[in-house]
């Protein structure tokens, strides 16, 4: 049995990931609608990841913003806000990620929840989501078009 097929066997084994959900209608201006929901799974991708340490933050702040000190010596990133909108101030033990031209930091708890290294056992997961995104001539998806 290939990767390819164990992972659509285990989506498939709990049926509450492919159930449809129907909220309740909804009513607007005396007229009722009903909205059909579908359930999706976001799609992973991956990025390029550094901790910040004290040894590197004058680097990583050459990307997001300006070393800064506080009253009590603690060194902080003033994050420019053009450059990575999603975090002020940037703290040792905070990651910087890059995908392409596109920088963001996150707290180590966030980057912990949201992030996991990669390793042998993810590249088959990230393997079956880039053959699934693959539209082959026929306009089929779910399948590498092949030569």
């Amino acid at each position: 049995m290939g990767i390819r097929h164990q992972i659509k066997k285990t989506i498939v084994k709990n049926p509450r990931h492919l159930a449809h959900s129907n909220p309740p209608d909804i009513t607007k201006n005396g007229k009722t609608k009903t909205m059909d929901f579908t359930t999706f799974v976001r799609k992973p991708f991956v990025v390029d990841a550094v901790e910040i340490t004290p040894e590197n933050i004058e680097e990583v702040a050459k990307y997001v913003g300006d070393v800064r000190e506080k009253e009590d010596g603690t060194r902080y990133i003033l994050v420019d806000e053009r450059l990575v909108p999603n975090v002020p101030r940037v703290y040792t033990g905070y990651f910087m990620t890059k995908m392409g031209n596109n920088i963001r930091c996150y707290s180590r708890k966030i980057f912990r929840e949201q992030f996991t290294e990669h390793n042998e056992l993810v590249q088959p997961w990230l393997d079956f989501i880039e053959a699934e995104n693959h539209q082959t001539d026929t306009g089929e998806y779910g399948r590498v078009a092949t030569p």
